[in-house]
């Protein structure tokens, strides 16, 4: 079974319909976050294997989405008039994923990164989120992170979806808080045993001097990764 989603709302005034082209323009912006966060988590555990001392972890994968596009007559659940000709490619856009377990467990919020416990879940995410934002070289902050128990390359993990980000300019989507949003993150977020098994509270340390060189994480662990080969 599968999920479709579509934007109902993106002002705060909810009398304010949202367009075709804004809810695609959303649509697109989702999808590029759920497929930034699954290629920084492969670096995460792939980063974690070069740490022995880091065995205590959990199983994630993210959500697998795609984009499905009305064509034709647009269907009722798009809000769009049925009398309304749209071109193929002006279609209402809908974001498809598998349908989940109804248990979800919420780690972080749009502005909270405060770790509310200090179990194998928690570490391995708010370890991520810290391996994601110095891999990314401080430019963006997964939040928001949520996910659903299942079962991940043969053990019981969790798939995490609806993922939301911030970055320096603010444009990578709804919930996107740029400069404040990434503040919050390196103000709040305290380093568990995970971060430090990890080596992340030095090698990708929330606070940076204006006289120091910002850590070249992502150049050498790319560098290191080569040389494997």
């Amino acid at each position: 079974l599968f999920v479709a989603k579509r934007f109902f709302r993106l002002e705060e005034d909810p009398s304010i319909s949202v367009d075709v082209k804004d809810n695609n323009a959303e649509i697109r912006n989702e999808a590029a976050r759920q497929s930034s966060m699954a290629w920084s988590l492969k670096a995460f555990y792939n980063y974690i294997r070069t740490h022995e001392k880091a065995d205590q972890i959990s199983i994630y994968e993210l959500a697998e989405v795609f984009i499905a596009r009305e064509t034709g007559t647009p269907s009722v659940a798009s809000g769009i008039d049925r009398a309304v000709t749209l071109h193929d490619d002006e279609g209402m856009e809908w974001l498809v994923e598998p349908r989940r377990a109804q248990v979800v467990t919420k780690f972080s919020g749009t502005m909270n990164h405060q770790q509310k416990k200090k179990d194998v879940l928690y570490n391995t995410v708010f370890a991520f989120a810290h391996f994601a934002f110095g891999f990314g070289n401080r430019n963006i902050v997964f939040t928001d992170i949520q996910g659903t128990p299942s079962i991940v390359n043969n053990k019981m993990g969790m798939v995490l979806f609806d993922v939301m980000t911030h970055t320096p300019d603010g444009l990578s989507g709804v919930g996107d808080c740029g400069e404040d949003g990434i503040a919050a993150f390196t103000e709040q977020h305290v380093c568990n045993s995970l971060c430090l098994a990890l080596e992340l509270d030095t090698s990708y340390p929330m606070e940076i001097d204006e006289e120091q060189e910002v850590p070249a994480g992502l150049v050498n662990y790319r560098s290191d990764s080569e040389e494997e080969k």
